[in-house]
């Protein structure tokens, strides 16, 4: 995969040995099989086997594998899995917690269209 973004961060399993996950997200490219924008992602070696994220642009296939390799990096976490950089807790927030509001369960203060 050719990726357009990366980072390695230090992890723990409960009970496990520390290991490095190596995050790659690819360029969006439009994918004959599904019709369809796609962008390929992996979490190596937590998940490296994912089907790409698909969209109906390259902008929804991106940011739908963002929000996979987030939500699959929060799963860890709430099974017990450490994540780091540094020495010090890796802020997953910071990187995957969408800011927008209404996608948590918030309201949504915009006007309806129409």
């Amino acid at each position: 995969m050719s990726f357009i973004a990366n980072l390695a961060i230090d992890a723990k399993a409960p009970g496990g040995d520390p290991f490095v996950i190596n995050i790659e997200i690819g360029a969006p490219y439009r994918h004959a099989r599904y019709e369809a924008w796609a962008c390929d992602l992996s979490l190596a070696p937590l998940h490296e086997d994912l089907r790409p994220a698909v969209g109906q642009d390259s902008l929804q296939a991106l940011c739908l594998a963002l929000r996979l390799a987030g939500s699959l990096l929060e799963g860890f976490v709430q099974r017990g899995g450490v994540l780091s950089m540094e020495g010090e807790r890796f802020p997953l927030e910071a990187y995957f917690d969408p800011p927008f509001v209404g996608l948590r369960g918030g309201s949504d203060p915009r006007p309806e269209l129409g």
